[in-house]
């Protein structure tokens, strides 16, 4: 599947999966990065004692945890040294099949909205991915211990007042 997003041009792939560390997943990954792309994946929802979840956990890859609308940490959200960022992850309506909607909670909500925003950032510098990322991380509100920290990473990120 990477693999044929990167063939097409996807420049931002968003991964709402977890797990543990996976040679082929990280030869992949590695691989789609290495073509220009950014990788976006939640985080995990183990609980702020869980061991580091994967692809949230490599390095190269932007890792969402999950909060909800009052800015309070969603409390199954992994609390690693690996979360760059937080959003909306808590009570989020969902599309759920048979024409019908409901809500969800977990990381994985959350995930989707950085990957737009980044795509956002990334057409608005002609998919330059060093001032798309340097943007996405000076949006992001800091709301735990000052800087990166492992609750929130660099912060929340909220969707432009436009979009309200």
């Amino acid at each position: 599947a990477l693999n044929w997003l990167v063939s097409n041009k996807i420049l931002v792939i968003n991964m709402s999966l977890t797990g543990p560390n996976n040679a082929i997943l990280e030869a992949s990954i590695t691989a789609a990065i290495k073509q220009n792309v950014f990788i976006v994946a939640a985080a995990g929802n183990q609980g702020p004692t869980s061991l580091p979840l994967y692809p949230g956990a490599y390095k190269s890859v932007i890792a969402v945890s999950a909060m909800d609308a009052t800015n309070h940490i969603y409390r199954w959200s992994n609390n690693v040294d690996d979360i760059d960022c937080t959003a909306l992850g808590v009570n989020v309506v969902t599309s759920q099949g048979n024409e019908k909607f409901g809500r969800e909670s977990d990381t994985s909500m959350a995930a989707p909205h950085v990957s737009v925003a980044l795509s956002c950032l990334l057409l608005k510098h002609g998919n330059n991915k060093t001032k798309a990322l340097n943007e996405l991380t000076s949006l992001a509100v800091d709301l735990g211990e000052q800087g990166k920290d492992t609750t929130f990473g660099y912060g929340a990120i909220y969707p432009p007042k436009s979009a309200l």
